[in-house]
């Protein structure tokens, strides 16, 4: 049954925060639901229905709007799972913990989204490209020696496809 009223609560969140809250900004800032399910869902049930739970919820946020199937599921899983273990620490009338849990939670999603999304695009690595894998690209050493050297612009290469 539990399984049942998540599954419902994931669908739920992922209209709502694709629909009505993309509509309604504050200051361009959007509520991210799915996050908030899936730590709530962490923390209220445990590691394993957080760690499901998450996995769903990123699927389906990969199928609808990510460029890579699964990224969001990993972030998502382990969001669930890392909130799952606060569990046994969760007091009914205490909101401090789960507050501080879900702001933690979005401070860590974004910093992963910009690091897998943003921060490799800037070195000129598309690890996360699909139509650079499907069209035949290489990788290079030099994709790896860009992202972790002292001085990236040292390469000289261009490696567009």
């Amino acid at each position: 049954m539990k399984t049942v009223v998540n599954a419902i609560l994931i669908i739920i969140a992922f209209l709502l925060q694709s629909t009505l809250f993309s509509r309604f900004t504050v200051a361009g800032i959007t509520p991210n639901l799915l996050l908030i399910v899936v730590a709530s869902i962490g923390f209220l049930s445990g590691r394993r229905r957080g760690l499901i739970a998450g996995f769903f919820a990123g699927l389906l946020f990969d199928v609808f709007f990510g460029s890579v199937y699964g990224l969001y599921a990993c972030i998502f899983m382990y969001i669930g799972f890392t909130n799952g273990i606060f569990q046994k620490l969760l007091f009914p009338n205490d909101i401090k913990l789960p507050l501080g849990l879900i702001v933690v939670s979005d401070f860590l999603y974004g910093h992963i989204c910009y690091l897998f999304m943003f921060l490799f695009r800037r070195f000129g690595i598309r690890l996360l490209s699909f139509e650079y894998y499907s069209s035949g690209g290489r990788i290079y050493c030099r994709d790896c020696l860009r992202a972790f050297s002292v001085n990236p612009d040292c390469i000289q290469e261009d490696l567009s496809v």
